[in-house]
């Protein structure tokens, strides 16, 4: 059997979401249940939206709650290098393939001709899918207008019948018209891969066996398996997971004033407290039991038993195990974690 390896693969744009967090638990969960690996990936392609500082951020909550990664950045590892923008290099060869094999084409539009076909779109009332004329270029026109120096990104090339599917450990068999799904930028004009492309090459490379992510990654994934097809690679196991949400309408989110692990941490809540809570939040273990350390939930957690639907974040039952924690601890460790307060 294929040894277990997953990867939390954050991008470093600012606090510590607590979905994110969550995500990372139950990836580090799923990997340590098996005896797997659980690694740390960088993912920086997203130049713009870059935090200084984020980096650190992410390594500091990591120890924090204890979840310590087999392989990344800071540690190594023989499937590095663990941080994306320094993987660039490679990526433009993994699209050159691509388009070889007939899973992505060259497109030359200009986003003026993007953007009137999105306008007519509009008018007409339908969803935007956009039509690219370039894929109807043969390679060699197209290779020779590239060497001509004109500006170009690669596009996924998906034919428009039959249907793809694919079996996911929470929400079953997911099937989707190869016609509703839209032929995504991989890689863009200035050679940086797009967040999608990025993911597939490295999840590849790095022999990732699960991939855990939030569900409004679902209606994508159709489109990450055709690539992985194109290039003959196996599939991972997808593990999509429903959303935290802040009530029945809104998700947490921090541009909303959520609180985010460094925010709940000022406040006084315990690392390991907040750790067991989102634990349970979208997850429910067979028994009545609520407090876990790390240890305990490594050997109870099973992925059959993560939920559907949406998990509501109750700061009320976050308090009160937070409480109980701090009930817990001899007076010497009580004294030591109340001191900065």
């Amino acid at each position: 059997m294929k040894k277990v390896r997953t990867r939390f693969a954050p991008s470093p744009t600012g606090y510590m979401h607590i979905g994110n967090l969550r995500t990372a638990l139950f990836e580090y969960l799923i990997a340590k249940h098996e005896d797997g690996d659980f690694i740390l990936r960088i993912e920086d392609t997203d130049q713009e939206r870059l935090v200084e500082g984020a980096v650190d951020i992410i390594y500091d909550t990591m120890k924090a709650v204890g979840l310590n990664h087999d392989e990344g950045p800071d540690i190594g590892g023989d499937f590095g290098p663990y941080v994306q923008s320094e993987r660039l290099s490679m990526y433009k060869g993994y699209a050159d393939q691509l388009v070889e094999l007939g899973g992505a084409h060259y497109c030359f539009c200009s986003e003026e001709e993007i953007e009137a076909q999105r306008k007519e779109a509009e008018s007409l009332g339908i969803s935007f899918k956009y039509d690219d004329p370039c894929k109807h270029i043969s390679i060699e026109e197209a290779r020779k207008r590239i060497a001509d120096g004109e500006k170009y990104v690669v596009r996924q090339t998906i034919k428009a019948n039959g249907e793809t599917y694919f079996d996911d450990e929470v929400y079953g068999r997911i099937e989707v018209d190869n016609s509703t799904l839209d032929e995504s930028v991989l890689l863009k004009s200035d050679g940086f891969p797009t967040y999608n492309f990025a993911n597939i090459i490295d999840d590849h490379q790095m022999q990732i066996s699960h991939v855990v992510r939030g569900n409004e990654y679902l209606s994508s994934t159709p489109k990450y398996n055709l690539i992985y097809q194109a290039y003959g690679w196996d599939i991972p196991t997808y593990v999509h997971v429903p959303p935290v949400m802040k009530d029945e309408q809104h998700k947490l989110s921090k541009r909303n004033g959520d609180a985010s692990f460094q925010d709940l941490v000022k406040k006084g809540y315990l690392p390991e407290a907040i750790l067991n809570y989102i634990a349970l939040l979208g997850w429910a273990p067979e028994s009545e039991q609520e407090i876990y350390s790390l240890e305990e939930l490594i050997k109870v957690f099973d992925i059959k038993r993560i939920s559907k639907s949406p998990a509501i974040f109750d700061i009320d039952k976050l308090t009160w195990m937070n409480g109980m924690y701090l009930r817990a601890m001899s007076e010497e460790k009580f004294y030591e974690t109340v001191k900065p307060y």
